[in-house]
């Protein structure tokens, strides 16, 4: 329960404060955006969405972007997360969670539906409400019989098996009253590959069919600019570049907002409040939600309707790779709900290995043009014995002994480099390009390669050694 003090020390403007700076509020006239926090009204919309075959835009509210597997409701995960935080009351570690969702299925018209908003009702908090004992009901029913379900038996089974109905939480009501929604229509997002993390949270693996952050990547990335980064696939600058829509941001609102990365629990209440905290959605009041939320919906949607037009017409031979962008997303997002699970000692034995093969290589060039010292040849000689005990010792599983032999090829390594660094004899920069055509274009009587350059100048440019790499021998083997 979030205490009255807790509520006041966040400061939220207004959103008539806000319209005062802002240059352009008239897209707001003509938008109809709604906070359903009515249950019966919610089920009205929620039983259309579930006859409804058009395109659904979606969009989620969280309260951060720490939204991974130590928030997936009933797992070990949580179970793990709950305990560590409990006995490190200092030090805790936080997984964000979800505060409403959005739908939208025409232009101007947008839905929020809050589970999580601390300043104003939300859905299914009325634990004596008809409506939420009977999704509660019809809830257990599916997952008894476990016929509709793609994991019946996983860890939202055991939140919906084991906890008293009274202490059901209305994010988890919300999110199975629309699970048949999420996973059976045609869902549209903007980086759905977020959407997807939010949902699979309760369990819901989200039917992304199409997303409008990916079309943009595809299709128009590089229109309006020639640096390699592109122009923006953020949803409010495609708004306001697309549609004419200057969509508010959170700092709008938040006076004191500031983007938080530790990874740390925000602390909340008197006295605890951490300078520089980051403020989250769900501090949010009615009328800044209502402006604020909702938007992303519409947006999406129109945004929808332009490119997917556009590229069914214009843009056919694009459609396969971002079919395959649309499934690597959710692939992505499944990474990253999870994490990489890495072996430390194996990564830095690769690390190492990696640059014993690059100082290798490079005594490898040095000795092709005759460069090389009799020390470098005796320390090179020593690398490869070393790195091919290093193999025998892993295909052995003896770790002890592989550590002992990587310590050996690291220095090795840098003894090695050292010596050719240092050749006064002859210096090599392989970073150097102009060393580097001067080494290719020599003569052999002068120490080079005497390759043939065919421009005005001698370079390693990509174009000018083109020719130069697909030169063939007189048995027909690359030169």
């Amino acid at each position: 329960k979030v205490e009255e003090d807790d509520l006041n020390s966040v400061p939220v403007r207004s959103v008539e404060e806000i319209m005062l700076e802002k240059e352009d509020v008239s897209w707001l006239r003509n938008k109809k955006y709604y906070i359903v926090n009515d249950d019966a009204t919610a089920e009205q919309i929620f039983n259309y969405l579930d006859n409804y075959n058009g395109a659904i835009a979606y969009d989620t509210e969280t309260t951060g972007l720490r939204i991974n597997c130590f928030g997936k409701i009933g797992s070990d995960y949580q179970k793990t997360l709950i305990k560590y935080n409990e006995e490190h009351p200092n030090e805790q570690i936080r997984s964000d969670r979800l505060v409403g969702i959005i739908f939208c299925v025409e232009n101007d018209v947008s839905y929020y539906f809050p589970c999580f908003n601390r300043k104003f009702k939300n859905l299914y908090e009325d634990k004596d409400s008809p409506l939420r004992k009977q999704i509660i009901t019809n809830t257990k029913a599916r997952y008894t019989l476990g016929t509709d379900l793609k994991y019946p038996r996983g860890d939202m089974y055991n939140y919906v098996m084991n906890t008293p109905e009274d202490e059901w939480t209305p994010d988890v009501i919300l999110m199975e009253r629309v699970r048949n929604i999420l996973e059976t229509k045609h869902i549209v997002a903007h980086n759905g590959a977020y959407e997807w993390k939010v949902d699979w949270m309760y369990e819901i693996d989200t039917n992304l069919k199409d997303d409008t952050m990916i079309m943009h990547q595809i299709m128009y990335k590089f229109r309006s600019t020639t640096s390699n980064r592109g122009e923006s696939s953020s949803l409010k600058y495609l708004a306001k570049v697309e549609l004419g829509i200057d969509q508010w941001e959170l700092d709008d609102f938040f006076p004191d907002f500031k983007e938080d990365d530790t990874g740390l629990t925000r602390a909340g209440g008197k006295g605890r409040k951490k300078k520089g905290s980051k403020i989250d959605f769900s501090y949010m009041d009615y009328e800044g939600t209502r402006v604020y939320a909702p938007t992303d919906g519409d947006v999406t949607y129109q945004l929808f309707m332009k490119y997917k037009t556009d590229m069914l017409q214009n843009h056919k031979e694009q459609k396969y790779i971002y079919e395959v962008e649309m499934v690597v997303a959710c692939a992505v997002a499944y990474m990253e709900f999870y994490g990489h699970r890495l072996d430390e000692d194996k990564i830095l034995n690769i690390r190492e290995q990696t640059r014993a093969k690059i100082v290798n290589l490079e005594s490898q060039i040095r000795q092709h043009i005759n460069y090389s010292s009799e020390k470098e040849l005796e320390l090179f000689n020593k690398l490869n014995e070393t790195l091919d005990k290093v193999k025998e010792a892993e295909n052995a599983n003896d770790n002890i002994l592989v550590k002992e032999l990587m310590t050996q090829v690291t220095q090795l390594s840098i003894d090695l480099k050292k010596e050719m660094d240092e050749s006064k004899e002859h210096p090599l920069n392989l970073a150097s390009p102009s060393q580097v055509a001067e080494l290719f274009y020599k003569s052999k009587e002068e120490g080079g390669l005497g390759y043939k350059f065919s421009g005005e100048k001698p370079s390693v440019a990509k174009k000018e050694i083109k020719a130069l790499v697909q030169e063939k021998n007189e048995d027909g083997t690359p030169k």
